[in-house]
């Protein structure tokens, strides 16, 4: 709890003082080159408050519960989705919200749904998004669905996304499954959570 404590109190709020400080040099008289520098530098560094944000959560002892984790995933899920006017159905089954779960458990699944949901929203061009999580016959199944057109290209082009995910599904000791047909659906199972 210290550790993540001190991540967001430092970091994360420097990280905050550089997005505020290229926002207000932005309103000013700047050259088009030094403007677009400035819009990145204002981008990547709220891009990275908010993956400490994530860092932080994963790691405070606070946040150990299945129902913290599912709040989370519901939080970022929406976060991302609303903007682009993606409706979110999100559901869950058999599991246990006040069950504890060890970080690095929390933090590989919240992973690999944030991978997921993110790649959905940004490639699908869908315009719902179908995820459900349970626990069912002493397993956990996680499926994350879209309406889109795939992203198939966006899956080739780099797939460090998709390693990270079939990497971090190993490291649960679980089965990772991606289907293209009628958009894309993202499917996990592992041992009950």
């Amino acid at each position: 709890m210290r550790i993540a404590s001190d991540l967001h109190d430092d970091i994360g709020a420097t990280l905050t003082k550089i997005s505020l400080h290229s926002d207000l040099i932005q309103d000013g008289a700047c050259s088009p080159e030094a403007l677009a520098s400035l819009r990145k530098i204002g981008a990547m560094s709220r891009e990275l408050v908010t993956t400490m944000s994530d860092i932080v959560w994963s790691i405070d002892a606070r946040n150990d519960t299945a129902g913290n984790l599912i709040d989370h995933m519901r939080d970022f899920a929406n976060s991302v989705c609303a903007p682009r006017q993606i409706e979110v159905q999100f559901e869950t089954d058999g599991i246990d919200p006040n069950k504890k779960l060890p970080a690095d458990v929390r933090q590989n699944l919240y992973l690999i749904f944030k991978e997921a949901v993110h790649n959905a929203a940004k490639y699908a061009e869908a315009s719902q998004l179908f995820i459900k999580l349970q626990n069912l016959n002493g397993a956990f199944k996680m499926r994350i669905a879209d309406n889109g057109k795939g992203f198939a290209a966006a899956l080739q082009q780099s797939g460090h996304g998709l390693r990270n995910m079939q990497m971090r599904a190993g490291r649960l000791g679980a089965k990772l499954e991606v289907k293209i047909e009628d958009g894309v659906t993202v499917m996990l199972e592992g041992k009950a959570i």
